[in-house]
């Protein structure tokens, strides 16, 4: 990705992701292993500090209008991390590596809810 120093004094800024909870609508699917790479690279990396997730990290509006809504918020959570579950499981990861992460985006709508789910 770039040359890595020893001080870890970068932030890596992510945005509009839109994983789903049905890969027939979904628009990111072929960039999906793209997403799981970087997150891969980003563990090992020795001078980021933090990854941001700036919004629209999920998506549920990129649906046809026939398709059924969510109304459990935490089934959503489980149905989006069933359906993209090498992103959670890289994310997840990166939590448990030495860099931070957070969401940054209070327009984001998943970081308006997603203190609802716990699984």
């Amino acid at each position: 990705m770039w040359e890595a120093g020893d001080t870890r004094n970068k932030i890596v800024v992510i945005s509009d992701i839109h994983i789903g909870t049905d890969d027939k609508y979904a628009e990111t699917v072929k960039n999906r292993p793209l997403l799981i790479d970087l997150l891969k690279r980003l563990q090992s990396t020795t001078d980021v500090r933090e990854l941001v997730i700036d919004g629209d990290f999920l998506d549920e509006w990129f649906l046809p209008v026939y398709y059924p809504s969510h109304t459990d918020v935490q089934q959503f959570y489980k149905d989006v991390i069933a359906n993209n579950q090498g992103v959670i499981d890289e994310l997840n990861n990166v939590i448990g590596s030495d860099m931070g992460i957070r969401g940054a985006s209070e327009g984001g709508k998943e970081f308006a809810s997603s203190n609802e789910c716990t699984g």
